[in-house]
């Protein structure tokens, strides 16, 4: 399995989204192909 590369921003932006949304964080995680614990670490 490859490790994927994401850019500054794109690791900015994701956390700023899951801060303020009132979306469940598994809801974003899937919305931007994201496992769901990437989000958190």
């Amino acid at each position: 399995m490859a490790n994927k590369k994401y850019t500054q921003e794109f690791k900015d932006s994701t956390v700023q989204l899951a801060l303020n949304s009132e979306e469940k964080t598994s809801t974003i995680a899937k919305d931007l192909d994201l496992n769901l614990k990437t989000l958190y670490l």
